[in-house]
């Protein structure tokens, strides 16, 4: 892809990298992240980095991780075409 193409395809598209929600320490809100998921992919949100984007990733357990990004996958899905990542990792 060249600059132009890059630079058409990033004025054409929103991307979010949401924070995680949790009920409390340790304990995800998944109602609370797909609520907010919906929300930004109705109001024009086409690619979106859930589960450790902004630093938590090392706080979510395997387990957390796949349920938090199988509740948002459908949430995502069902907006129609999106793209969905998650962050890895330490920087």
């Amino acid at each position: 892809m060249d600059f132009s193409s890059t630079r058409q395809g990033l004025s054409e598209h929103v991307v979010a990298v949401p924070t995680t929600i949790w009920q409390s320490p340790g304990e995800l809100d998944v109602a609370a992240n797909v609520a907010n998921a919906e929300f930004l992919f109705k109001h024009g949100v086409t690619a979106a980095v859930f589960a450790g984007g902004v630093g938590e990733h090392d706080r979510l357990t395997t387990d957390q991780q796949k349920e938090l990004l199988g509740a948002i996958g459908q949430a995502a899905k069902a907006a129609g075409s999106i793209c969905l990542g998650t962050g890895l990792g330490r920087t």
